[in-house]
């Protein structure tokens, strides 16, 4: 994991290695330093003022460049640690984008949003500065222990063994930390969903008067990530008094000796001095280098999170490309969620081609959303199979199949941009594709509503357009691809009579100018008038009308009056 994680960030290696340079750089020049005040007192007990003046000098130019390489130290360090979280969440975000659409299922949001936000920040940190801090505390240590052996070796020889016995206790927390940091960080995604989720539902709450019942029910799960926090808090607390314990006391044990030797002549003031000087030098490091072994337990448990979505899921990209879509079968196809869950379709088949247009009508949760995303693989069969072309849809490269489709989701999804930069999601489309689309749509009248009309900014999430003024604009961003098939959930749903006539009837021009297969979940009688054939998903089970036939039409629009 170790390796994975610093091979993450090879493109900082070179500035990885600048900062280990310039860090060991810089506490060599603090080193000299403290190392000349044995010198300093020594010549100024024995009245040598000229050499005492000499080494003042020296002291006060390296002063001069520790400040210098101080404060570069200080940018560089911040710059590389901000633009390793951004090129970290930038990865996991694609990582996330890449991910088969079950996953999305299967994983709370919450749990998602908590690696992007979280756990990112603390991965990129350890890992991003992370070598460098370990080469230039080992440096450090390194360092002031060949000092300390120049200018006592019995007191060095304290110090270097007690430096073993640190990290051996060290190493008994590993397990510990890892895994209460992994359950740690578990039990903080719920809360993440959690407050996604009451956000979502305010008004629901609100309405309803829920307010302390989901206040109580937040208090259970903030709660549960407290015990976890305190379980791994426990064995970060005895990691940092393990820390103080070799921190003051050491020192002090050092001071006694060092005055007993000073005593018997085994070692001058001005030695002793600077050997004391120096302990805060080699402590500092080694709660460094402790801090880092602490900190990357922790990391680990939230790299394994992280890195597994970077890890492509297994698709088949090399698998057989197709430039058009001419048919879609579906051959006893069955479906549910878990295994221990009802089918929501069972041995379901149904042969699609171009030119047809047809209806999918039910109950909710009757199966249409379902059959939808089956057709476009954002669910696999649990049983049976679905062809593209006569070829079996997860042997399809799945970039060359939806650059053929079209889709509008019953939830629509706007972000905070330019009306037109919703539309066209990036792709290059003229003036007059966009301005077909519009009509096609019904949208002119509400870009007359704004001054700047296509370049009007939508708020997040289209929060400043109404629910059919959404709906609407989405159906522009669907009609302009020339897909060959065009898949609709509850267009209408949120539109008025009038807006959902004038909507139909540009629908079907649109079907006429474009020969594609055309699918639309609907509740609506309306945009059946454009459709030749039905779907109806009653008691469990699927039930099929050619709506060219007059009989088969009146008995479907009665089903649909009972529901």
């Amino acid at each position: 994991m170790y390796k994975e994680l610093f091979k993450l960030f090879a493109p900082f290696k070179k500035r990885q290695y600048f900062l280990s340079v310039a860090g060991i750089l810089l506490y060599s020049c603090y080193a000299i330093v403290i190392f000349s005040i044995s010198y300093l007192v020594d010549y100024f007990e024995q009245g040598e003022f000229s050499n005492f003046i000499r080494i003042v000098l020296i002291c006060i130019g390296l002063a001069i460049i520790t400040f210098l390489l101080e404060m570069l130290n200080s940018y560089c360090w911040k710059k590389t640690i901000n633009e390793c979280i951004k090129y970290l969440r930038s990865l996991v975000l694609n990582g996330i984008m890449k991910k088969d659409p079950m996953y999305f299922i299967k994983n709370p949001t919450g749990d998602i949003l908590s690696k992007i936000m979280n756990d990112v920040v603390i991965v990129a940190q350890s890992a991003s500065i992370g070598r460098p801090m370990l080469q230039i505390n080992c440096s450090r240590v390194l360092i002031v222990l060949v000092a300390l052996f120049i200018l006592n070796w019995i007191l060095a020889i304290i110090v270097t063994v007690s430096i073993p016995l640190y990290y051996l206790l060290f190493n008994l927390l590993n397990k510990g930390i890892r895994a209460a940091s992994n359950e740690e960080r578990e039990k903080f995604s719920l809360i993440q969903t959690n407050v996604q989720e009451t956000l979502a539902a305010i008004e629901t709450i609100k309405i309803h008067k829920k307010e302390a019942y989901i206040h109580q029910k937040s208090d259970v799960i903030m709660e549960n990530h407290l015990k976890k926090f305190d379980k791994l808090n426990r064995y970060q607390s005895i990691g940092s008094g393990l820390t103080s314990l070799f921190r003051v006391f050491l020192p002090i044990f050092i001071f006694l000796i060092g005055i007993y030797l000073a005593f018997i002549g085994q070692i001058s003031i001005g030695a002793l001095v600077s050997f004391y000087a120096f302990l805060p030098f080699l402590t500092e490091p080694i709660n460094n280098l402790s801090d880092f072994y602490l900190g990357m337990q922790t990391t680990v448990g939230m790299s394994e999170r992280v890195i597994a979505y970077l890890r492509e899921d297994i698709v088949l990209d090399e698998a057989k490309e197709i430039s058009s879509i001419s048919s879609i079968s579906f051959s006893n196809v069955s479906f549910r969620y878990h295994d221990e869950a009802d089918y929501i379709l069972n041995n379901f088949n149904l042969e699609l081609n171009k030119g047809d247009k047809i209806a999918i009508l039910g109950k909710s949760g009757s199966g249409k959303s379902t059959l939808l995303k089956i057709m476009i693989r954002f669910l696999v069969p649990t049983e049976g199979y679905v062809k593209v072309n006569g070829i079996d849809l997860q042997e399809i490269n799945t970039s060359s199949c939806y650059s053929r489709i079209a889709l509008l989701q019953q939830n629509p999804f706007l972000f905070r941009d330019t009306i037109l930069n919703n539309i066209t999601f990036g792709d290059d489309y003229s003036n007059e594709q966009i301005q077909h689309a519009i009509e096609q749509a019904n949208i002119s009248s509400l870009l007359n509503k704004f001054s700047k009309g296509l370049h009007h900014q939508i708020e997040e999430i289209g929060k400043n357009l109404s629910g059919g003024e959404q709906q609407r604009l989405c159906l522009v961003r669907t009609l302009i691809r020339d897909a060959d098939l065009l898949l609709l959930d509850e267009p209408t749903s949120a539109l008025d009579e009038n807006n959902e006539r004038l909507l139909v009837e540009n629908l079907s021009k649109h079907l006429e100018q474009h020969d594609c297969i055309f699918a639309v979940v609907t509740h609506r009688k309306e945009i059946l008038n454009i459709c030749n054939r039905a779907i109806f998903f009653k008691n469990g089970q699927a039930y099929f009308f050619n709506l060219n036939e007059h009989e088969q039409r009146d008995t479907l629009l009665s089903w649909m009056e009972e529901d």
